[in-house]
């Protein structure tokens, strides 16, 4: 099977529009002598790993490797669960308010890490209790991935123990110490919500949608197919992107939060033929255009605020933006096109 189809099995496994009326599709392509170490490498690139498993398996369909990426994603839901309950624990025993973001419902993917957001009064007792539970801060160990990434925050630390996940706890939304949103707007209208039988605190659905987005330009240059997917589920959901929009306006990046939305909407809305048409790929690499305008308009926005432009700015932005050109240069190099 040609690597261009690769996106297609994978779509026409997850997407919800798609997968009952592809199911032969699907089942055609994998009687085609698919490779399907490859389709799950692109899976594992795209962060839909356990779910194109789980799901493929449910069909029917079986190969070793299949079962085994399954058993590493079933293994990263009981470390999930058991994380997110030392989490609720530990808002209900402080009495503080702790906020668990980008887990992508409603699909069952895999994990590496949590991420939560605590007020900035909150973090060093938050800090401290997890400690008590064992956890021990790794910051230092990811610091230079942190800083190609622009994960320096005023207050982020990184705390694991084993047999439990990752957690990621931050206060705010700043990039090389540069603010990209209002930390506040992500505290009004949260929702409680069952995360694999688990009662979690997460923003709304209009705050998600930012955060999202804004991982996506400041941080990661790119979106994976789960974001993709999620981004699309909150916007099913008749999500009021106004109100994003202008939070988003406020640090100046609201064009490309609006470009980006449309982008990902219209794509969201292509048959299958119109997407292997376009030569879409998953992850998506954002135009170091936009990304590179995004971050003009928060320095600019900044100035005209009269913030002090910390001294890591420049270089946090630096780095990363040289990080962002090494993945395309390396996308194209391994293009077979």
């Amino acid at each position: 099977m040609r690597q261009e189809n690769d996106l297609l099995f994978l779509l026409s496994t997850l997407h919800p529009l798609y997968r009952n009326e592809y199911a032969s599709t699907v089942k055609a392509i994998w009687e085609s002598k698919i490779d399907i170490k490859r389709i799950l490498k692109k899976a594992v690139e795209n962060e839909v790993a356990g779910s194109f498993a789980q799901l493929i398996v449910r069909e029917g369909f079986s190969d070793p490797i299949l079962h085994i990426a399954l058993a590493r994603f079933n293994k990263s839901i009981i470390l999930l669960k058991r994380t997110l309950n030392l989490i609720w624990k530990l808002s209900e025993e402080l009495g503080k308010d702790i906020l668990v973001i980008k887990l992508h419902p409603p699909y069952p993917l895999m994990f590496d890490d949590v991420d939560i957001l605590v007020r900035q009064e909150d973090f060093r007792d938050v800090v401290r209790a997890l400690e008590t539970r064992g956890m021990r801060d790794i910051s230092r160990q990811t610091r230079l991935a942190q800083i190609k990434r622009l994960q320096h925050r005023n207050q982020e630390v990184s705390m694991w123990k084993k047999g439990f996940w990752e957690i990621e706890l931050y206060t705010d939304f700043s990039w090389s110490r540069l603010p990209s949103l209002n930390t506040s707007f992500c505290w009004r209208n949260t929702r409680s919500v069952n995360i694999f039988g688990i009662e979690c605190q997460v923003p709304s659905l209009e705050a998600e949608l930012l955060i999202l987005v804004n991982h996506a330009i400041f941080k990661e240059g790119k979106v994976t197919l789960r974001d993709f997917l999620y981004i699309n589920f909150i916007l099913d959901k008749k999500t009021d992107v106004k109100i994003p929009y202008v939070e988003a306006k406020n640090f100046g990046w609201e064009q490309s939060f609006r470009v980006l939305i449309s982008k990902l909407r219209e794509w969201y809305k292509f048959s299958l033929n119109e997407i292997l048409s376009k030569n879409l790929c998953f992850p998506y690499l954002l135009p170091l255009k936009m990304i590179c305008y995004s971050v003009s308009k928060l320095l600019l926005t900044s100035f005209a605020k009269g913030e002090r432009l910390h001294l890591f700015t420049p270089l946090g932005y630096g780095l990363s933006l040289s990080w962002m050109m090494k993945q395309r240069i390396n996308r194209n190099r391994n293009s077979p096109f």
